[in-house]
C-alpha cells in the first residue's frame, strides 16, 4: 500500500491547486518535503487526515477547533455570503490498482465578518485500472478508506514528532493497534461475532432456536441468559473503570510533571523513586510468595490427616482378601467360565466339583463384590500422602518468613517514602498537589483492580453457562429441529475453536519479537547500550537504564520522568518495529493470503527534538522498515538523515512562502 499523490485546493495554509507525487520506486522510496518552520510542512500532514477522516488534529500552533480549513487569503477575498470549495484528493496505489479518494467542503462567509462556515461535505471515489479511470462515484466510502488505513493506526503511520513527545498512551490503543497492523484483528472480530459477544453471538442465537420440552429446560435457559446479563455488566464496567484508570494516569503524569519541573526536587525525586522501587519490588514478591501458599495449601488435607494415614495404612496392611491380587479379574469372568463350564485352559468345571466352590468364592472378594481390588493401589496412595503432608509445613513455614520478610521491606521503604514527601513538601509547598496525585493513584489503582475483578467474574459466569449448556445437551428432546440446531451449533463452535487456535498461535508470540525488535532498534537508532524502550505486558512503552548494583552487577532500572528527546526516541522505536515487524510476518504468509496491513509511513518534523547523530541513526532505518517513507523536515536536519541515497531528486519538493504572503506553495526543487 503506497501513497501516489495528494492535491490540495484552498486548504489551510495552500490557495488554489498544490499538488506533491510521491515515489513508489521499491528502492528509492522516500520523499522528502523541506521547509521553515510556520511554513506549511505540517499542513500537509493535515490534509493527510483531513482528507482520510475529515478531521484534522491539534498542533504547537493551534487547537484544531480554532482552526479554520479554508485557505485565510481566499477568504478575505470572498463577499458576504459567498461560497468557496476546499478539496483534498488522495491517490494510493496497491496491487496494480489505483483509488482516489476526494473529499470536498463548501464553506460560506458570515456576512463581513472574518469568518466562514461549513455547509457541506462530500467524499467521491474512483478507480483506475489498467490506465482506465471510473467516473467519480458518490456515496459512504468511510468503510474502504477504513480498511485500507485503520483510523485507529493514524497516529501510527501519520507520526506527528511534536504530538509523540506527549508522555500518555492508552492500554487499549496499543493492544488494538498491534493486532490490527498484525492482522489478527480478523480473528478477534470472528470470535466476538461467533461466541465472545454473549446473547448477541452466533452460538447464542442458535441455541434460541432449540425447541424446550419441558420446565426444567426453560429454567436452564433462564439461567443462561441471567448469566449472560451478568457478562455484559462486566464488561460496562470494566469499560468504564479503563476510562477512568486511563484518566487518572493522565492527572498522575500532569503531577509528575510539575515536581520534575523544580530543579530544588531533582535528588529528592531520584531517591523518591528509588524508594518507589523498592515497594513496588517487594509488592510483587509478597504476592508471589502468597500465591505459592494457597497453592501450598490445596494439598494441606495431607498434611492435617497425617495422624490418620498411619492408622488406615496399618489396617490395610493387617487385612488379608484372598484373590484381590489377581490382576485384571472382575465377577464377569468368573460368571463366563461357569457359563460355559470350561476353563480358560480346556479343563472342565463341574457343578459342585472343587473347582466350582473355588470361583463360587473367589467370586465374593472381587469386583464387584468386594473393594479388596483397589485395596493396594488406595493404600499406596495413602502413603505418597503421608510423605508429602510431612514437608508442607516446613515448606509453608519457609514462604511465610519470605513474606514476612518482603513485608517489612515494603514498610521500610514506605517509612522512607513518607519521610521524602514531606521534606519534597516543606521545600516547595507542593503538599496540595501531592495529596491530589496520591489520591489519583489510589483511584487508578483501585479501577484496575475493579478490571481485574470483573474479567475474573466474566470467566467465571462462562464456566457456569457452558456447565448448563451441557446440562441442556444431556436432557434436551431429539427432536429433528433439535439435531438439526445442534449441527450447526457444532460447526459454529469448532469454528470458534479454529478461530481461537489460530489467534493464540498469531498473538502469543509477538511481544516477545516485537520487545526484540525495538530492544535491536533501539540500539541501532540511538547508538545506546544502557538503554531499552520495552512494550510490558499492560500494554504501555517503558524506559529502562543499566547502572551498577551494590553488587557490582548491572541492575535495570525503570526511568519513569522522561525527557522530551527520551520520550519521541521510545515511542519512534515502537513505530519502527512494529512496521518491521509487520513486514517480516507479511514475507513469512503468501502476501495474497495476508491480513498484516501493508503501510506507508508519513513524518512531520520527527527529528525535531534529536540530535544530528540520532537523526542519521533512525533515518537509515526508516526505508527498510516500509513500503514507503514521506518525510516532511527542516533544511537543517537533511544533510543528518543521510537519506539521499534512497531519494530519487524528482521527488525532494520545497515549501516556500513570500515575506508578507499568507499563503505557501509547494516546487520541486531537485537534488539538495
Amino acid at each position: 500500500m503506497k501513497f501516489r499523490k495528494i492535491k490540495m485546493y484552498n486548504f489551510m495554509r495552500y490557495k488554489g491547486e498544490n499538488e506533491i507525487e510521491f515515489s513508489t520506486d521499491p528502492d528509492k522510496n522516500v520523499t522528502v518535503v523541506l521547509g521553515n518552520n510556520t511554513f506549511g510542512k505540517t499542513t500537509i500532514a493535515q490534509a493527510f487526515r483531513w482528507g482520510l477522516y475529515g478531521t484534522i488534529i491539534d498542533t504547537q500552533y493551534a487547537k484544531s477547533k480554532d482552526t479554520n480549513i479554508l485557505n485565510n487569503e481566499v477568504l478575505a477575498q470572498m463577499g458576504p455570503d459567498d461560497r468557496k470549495l476546499v478539496s483534498v484528493s488522495i491517490q494510493i496505489e496497491n496491487q496494480g490498482i489505483t483509488y482516489e479518494f476526494k473529499r470536498k467542503a463548501e464553506f460560506v462567509r458570515k456576512g463581513y465578518s472574518y469568518a466562514s462556515k461549513q455547509i457541506s461535505d462530500e467524499l467521491l471515489y474512483r478507480e483506475c485500472r489498467d490506465g482506465d479511470w471510473d467516473e467519480w462515484q458518490k456515496g459512504e466510502f468511510e468503510d474502504r478508506i477504513q480498511m485500507m488505513f485503520p483510523r485507529e493506526l493514524s497516529n501510527y503511520f501519520l507520526f506527528d514528532g511534536e504530538r509523540w513527545s506527549s508522555q500518555t498512551n492508552s492500554t487499549k490503543d496499543t493492544k488494538d493497534a498491534i493486532s490490527t497492523i498484525m492482522g489478527i484483528s480478523p480473528l478477534a472480530y470472528m470470535k466476538q461475532h461467533l461466541k465472545d459477544s454473549g446473547s448477541k453471538s452466533v452460538v447464542r442465537k442458535l441455541r434460541g432456536m432449540y425447541v424446550a420440552g419441558s420446565d426444567s429446560e426453560l429454567e436452564l435457559n433462564r439461567q443462561i441468559r441471567d448469566y449472560e446479563t451478568k457478562i455484559e455488566k462486566a464488561q460496562e464496567a470494566i469499560k468504564r473503570s479503563e476510562e477512568i484508570a486511563e484518566d487518572r494516569a493522565e492527572r498522575i503524569q500532569e503531577s509528575e510533571e510539575i515536581l520534575r519541573n523544580n530543579k530544588k526536587t531533582e535528588d529528592m525525586l531520584k531517591e523518591l523513586k528509588h524508594e518507589k522501587e523498592r515497594v513496588e519490588y517487594s509488592e510483587r514478591n509478597m504476592e508471589g510468595y502468597y500465591k505459592d501458599i494457597v497453592n501450598q495449601f490445596s494439598d494441606s488435607y495431607k498434611y492435617f490427616s497425617a495422624s490418620l494415614l498411619q492408622r488406615v495404612i496399618d489396617m490395610l496392611k493387617n487385612s488379608s482378601i484372598e484373590g484381590a491380587q489377581i490382576p485384571d479379574l472382575t465377577g464377569s469372568t468368573i460368571d463366563y467360565l461357569l457359563e460355559t463350564g470350561k476353563c480358560l485352559c480346556g479343563h472342565p468345571i463341574l457343578p459342585d466339583s472343587p473347582e466350582y466352590r473355588t470361583l463360587v468364592e473367589l467370586k465374593k472378594v472381587i469386583y464387584p463384590e468386594s473393594i479388596a481390588t483397589f485395596v493396594n493401589s488406595f493404600q499406596d496412595r495413602l502413603e505418597i500422602w503421608q510423605g508429602e503432608g510431612k514437608k508442607l509445613y516446613d515448606e509453608i513455614k519457609e514462604k511465610a518468613d519470605e513474606f514476612e520478610g518482603a513485608k517489612l521491606a515494603k514498610e521500610e521503604a514506605q517509612d522512607e517514602i513518607d519521610r521524602l514527601n514531606r521534606k519534597i513538601d516543606r521545600t516547595i509547598n507542593f503538599e496540595q498537589e501531592r495529596r491530589r496525585m496520591n489520591n489519583n493513584i489510589r483511584e487508578e489503582r483501585a479501577e484496575r483492580d475493579k478490571i481485574r475483578g470483573n474479567m475474573n467474574s466474566i470467566e467465571e459466569y462462562k464456566i457456569n453457562i457452558g456447565k448448563i449448556e451441557r446440562k441442556l445437551d444431556e436432557t434436551r428432546e431429539n427432536t429433528e429441529k433439535n439435531r438439526k440446531v445442534q449441527r450447526m451449533v457444532a460447526y459454529a463452535e469448532a469454528l470458534y475453536e479454529r478461530a481461537a487456535q489460530e489467534y493464540q498461535r498469531k498473538e502469543t508470540p509477538l511481544m516477545g519479537e516485537l520487545n526484540d525488535l525495538m530492544k535491536t532498534n533501539f540500539s541501532h537508532m540511538f547508538n545506546e547500550q544502557e538503554k531499552e524502550a520495552v512494550l510490558e505486558d499492560d500494554y504501555k512503552l517503558h524506559l529502562y537504564y543499566k547502572r551498577m548494583g551494590a553488587d557490582g552487577q548491572k541492575v535495570r532500572y525503570e526511568e519513569k520522568i522522561l525527557s522530551e528527546g527520551e520520550l519521541i526516541a521510545r515511542n519512534f522505536v515502537f513505530i519502527v518495529s512494529i512496521l518491521e515487524l509487520a513486514k517480516k510476518k507479511r514475507l513469512e504468509e503468501k502476501e495474497e493470503e495476508s491480513y498484516v496491513l501493508n503501510l506507508p509511513i508519513v513524518l512531520d518534523a520527527p527529528f525535531s527534538k534529536l540530535s544530528d547523530d540520532n537523526i542519521g541513526l533512525i533515518a537509515k532505518v526508516l526505508p527498510s522498515v516500509s513500503e514507503q517513507v514521506i518525510i516532511f523536515m527542516l533544511d537543517k536536519d537533511w544533510e543528518a538523515t543521510k537519506l539521499s541515497q534512497y531519494t530519487d531528486s524528482a521527488f525532494v519538493y520545497r515549501v516556500s512562502k513570500e515575506q508578507d504572503a499568507n499563503s505557501s506553495s509547494i516546487e520541486k526543487c531537485g537534488e539538495v
